[in-house]
């Protein structure tokens, strides 16, 4: 009996063990159950959300790639789902495999756990409360935090299943592929938009002045070595000036933005850009016709929109009124092309919206405000290169920025004083950065020519264009000078008039305020102040021949170029002597200045001649002269200048 006792002790022992394990593994299985079923709740949630965002994403798109933020954080959200897919599937697989070899240990067990059942029924019921509360916290804290599928496993947590992850990534893809093909679509078609326009406009690269009377215009001829260029292109450009008017010393053609006033369709397509250029020259060639002709040459830079672009060309000759001028698509008709651009985006950093003819209706219509504009210094030297910082605001991406500067007329300009070359700068950029207060900030470089000339500079306008093709300009301030450009070295041109051997003074021409000097054998005879364009230098007498040594200085006591003045011989030699002659006298001897050359006339009638020699000395041979003949003798230098004349009565 105690046996028996003992045993079916045992087997109930055994038979309480397994009922416990048969309901630890109910309660694990419905609580997977009812956690996958809320997961797959919460993945069709996402999934709506992921649509709804992808929907968004077509209508607003309008480039062919994404921002690498936005396109950062997609690729996170797919690979963050598509891990986590993949790591549920592994725990799946582990826990049916335990689930199937529990069943298995469960059916090999023939005991029945009717009376174990009713006993734990208390007991079970607080097991599966507690289980359920744990699985409410589960789902509810799902929302806020990122769950390792592996981590939960071995938690006993509940692992959603991989039908609905399978089904968010699917749609993610299709919806991804079709943004992209949609955008593809829109910038392809407007592509073709923008060339058409473009090759709509007929280019041109000569003209030749029929319309004007010649008589009356400088710039006869221009032409360009073709009419299509490639960004990063050289343009060379080929001006004749009347040759009945004054030689050019400086001589600009400018490209710019071929634009009608108001809004056409044969434009080019970026109607928010106006692009231009400018190219300079000093140096003119006679043509046999003898008219003149300049080359000068443009540089394109390699980050062009497709563009047309007309061409206007300034003549200066330093004369106010003929300050010629052939305007373009006014006086010309010359227009080139920009094409094939292989440096910028599809539509050059634009979003399909910003276009005319775009299907798509902008977002907003707010150009960029211009918050300020400042060069890195106040005053520049020939050679320079002045940076342009501009600041401004703008809710989208700036795309565009040009700036354009010119020298500022004098209020009183003296035609011929060479103190004023009327100039034009301009540059854009596409380098527009983001400041940490939000404003976007450009800067655009221009170098100064070498020869400049001493004068203010101020700013002709800004233009700058976001991505949607918003633009904004502001234009010139007369008031406004920009900054300074002052010749540090001294290269002005200076005169200085004959120098006499009897001259006590020193005279010329030279740029007010400079100071002027004058050395012998390095040492200084002379120094006066420039004014009013004059000096006058007062020096002590020099002997001719003796060579002086001039030269300027500026206010920032920098040297100009010396030129050498060689003191003239304005001094008559002395009056000759001469022996008395007789009608037998055969020789004049005498005294005169040495070196000088000694006459003789008769009358009207050359006699004779002789050089004086380095004593002072001649002796002239003649013919025996009649009675009562008068000769007249006198000496002349080098340099031409003639002793006073002596008259000899032969007796």
């Amino acid at each position: 009996m105690k046996e028996k006792l003992i045993e079916f002790s045992l087997f109930g022992k055994k038979n309480v063990l397994i009922q416990c394990f048969m309901l630890i593994l109910f309660m694990f299985v419905f609580t997977n159950k009812y956690n996958a079923i809320a997961s797959e709740n919460e993945q069709n949630k996402e999934v709506d959300l992921e649509k709804q965002t992808a929907s968004n994403r077509v209508e607003r798109v309008t480039e062919n790639e994404q921002s690498p933020s936005e396109k950062s954080l997609n690729d996170s959200q797919y690979k963050q789902v598509k891990n986590s897919t993949q790591n549920a599937e592994i725990s799946n697989i582990g826990l049916k495999d335990n689930v199937s070899s529990s069943g298995e240990k469960v059916k090999q067990q023939k005991i029945d756990s009717k009376n174990i059942s009713a006993q734990n029924e208390h007991s079970t019921t607080i097991n599966t409360m507690t289980t359920n509360s744990k699985v409410k916290d589960n789902v509810g804290n799902s929302e806020s935090s990122s769950i390792n599928p592996n981590t939960l496993a071995n938690k006993n947590s509940v692992i959603p299943t991989s039908t609905s992850k399978m089904q968010a990534i699917n749609k993610y893809e299709k919806e991804n592929i079709s943004t992209n093909t949609e955008v593809e679509k829109l910038v392809k078609e407007q592509k073709q938009r923008n060339d058409s326009k473009l090759k709509n406009i007929k280019g041109n690269n000569s003209f030749k002045e029929t319309y004007r009377d010649q008589q009356y215009v400088g710039i006869l001829s221009i032409e360009t070595d073709r009419t299509n260029y490639k960004p990063g292109d050289t343009v060379k450009i080929y001006t004749e000036y009347n040759k009945n008017f004054v030689k050019p010393v400086y001589s600009e053609a400018i490209i710019y933005s071929h634009r009608s006033s108001g809004w056409f369709i044969d434009d080019p397509p970026y109607l928010f850009e106006q692009t231009s250029l400018v190219g300079r020259t000093t140096s003119f060639y006679k043509k046999p016709n003898g008219n003149w002709e300049s080359i000068i040459s443009i540089q394109l830079p390699k980050n062009m929109v497709d563009d047309a672009f007309n061409i206007t060309v300034n003549s200066w000759n330093d004369s106010q009124d003929k300050y010629t001028q052939s305007f373009g698509g006014l006086y010309n008709d010359l227009i080139i092309k920009v094409m094939n651009d292989s440096t910028t985006s599809t539509l050059g950093g634009y979003k399909v919206e910003a276009f005319d003819q775009s299907t798509i209706s902008k977002e907003e219509h707010e150009g960029p405000k211009f918050i300020k504009y400042t060069t890195d210094k106040k005053i520049y030297n020939p050679k320079d290169i002045v940076k342009i910082t501009i600041e401004m605001q703008d809710e989208n991406d700036i795309a565009y920025v040009q700036a354009k500067l010119k020298t500022l007329e004098p209020n009183d300009y003296k035609d011929g004083s060479q103190k004023y070359i009327p100039m034009n700068f301009a540059n854009f950029t596409r380098n527009v950065n983001q400041l940490s207060n939000g404003n976007w900030q450009a800067i655009i470089e221009f170098e100064i020519p070498s020869y400049i000339k001493t004068g203010d500079i101020i700013l002709d306008d800004l233009l700058s264009s976001d991505n949607l093709g918003n633009d904004n300009k502001i234009d010139y301030d007369f008031e406004k000078k920009l900054f300074r450009v002052e010749r540090t070295e001294n290269i002005e041109k200076f005169t200085a008039d004959s120098v006499a051997d009897f001259s006590k003074e020193i005279r010329g021409k030279a740029t007010s305020n400079m100071t002027i000097y004058a050395y012998v054998n390095n040492k200084q005879i002379g120094k006066a102040e420039v004014i009013d364009g004059k000096y006058f230098m007062k020096i002590p007498k020099q002997s001719a021949g003796t060579n002086i040594q001039i030269f300027t200085k500026n206010k920032y006591n920098n040297k100009s170029k010396v030129i050498t003045v060689r003191v003239i011989d304005r001094t008559a030699p002395m009056v000759p002597t001469a022996n008395k002659l007789t009608p037998k006298s055969k020789i004049i001897s005498g005294k005169s200045e040495k070196y000088s050359t000694l006459y003789v006339y008769r009358g009207t009638t050359k006699i004779g001649q002789v050089k004086v020699d380095s004593k002072g000395n001649y002796k002239l041979n003649i013919k025996a002269q009649k009675k009562g003949a008068k000769l007249t003798l006198y000496a002349m230098d080098a340099a031409k200048n003639k002793s006073k004349k002596i008259y000899i009565k032969v007796n």
